[in-house]
């Protein structure tokens, strides 16, 4: 059985590199990780395909947990 998870973080190109080897010191052997990168005209249009307020336009940060 498969399972597959989505994430969503606004991150510099270095806390994209630094949280990618974090998780790659964590992921077991049979995970993947595949970082894809959201266009501002692909971002821009998240709430027209979604209920009100699903994607915040507020900048977070990521948390390891």
């Amino acid at each position: 059985m498969y399972a597959n998870s989505i994430f969503r973080s606004w991150l510099s190109m270095r806390s994209r590199e630094k949280l990618r080897w974090e998780l790659e010191k964590i992921l077991a052997p049979e995970d993947s990780l595949l970082l894809i990168r959201l266009s501002n005209q692909c971002v821009v249009g998240i709430p027209s395909y979604n209920r009100p307020d699903v994607w915040s336009s507020q900048q977070e940060a990521y948390r390891i947990v």
